[in-house]
């Protein structure tokens, strides 16, 4: 059974929403191109929304503190 809609907003109430446009699919295609390994496609947007953003990523994803200059808080 999933959250419903009124539970959802809530949770993300104070969450700016971030677009994935053009540029960011720009930067994230350099990101993958420099990178010695393939990243997933959706772990790529992550990332390059991330940096681009210049936010840290909160995940226990073992790939991401392989980025160079991505700041991770491992939970």
């Amino acid at each position: 059974m999933g959250a419903t809609e009124t539970e959802v907003r809530r949770f993300f109430r104070g969450y700016a929403p971030r677009a994935l446009g053009r540029e960011t699919a720009i930067f994230a295609g350099r990101l993958q191109a420099s990178l010695p390994f393939e990243m997933g496609e959706n772990d790529l947007w992550i990332v390059a929304t991330a940096l681009r953003e210049q936010m840290p990523l909160v995940s226990r994803d073992r790939v991401f503190p392989r980025i160079p200059g991505l700041r991770v808080i491992v939970y």
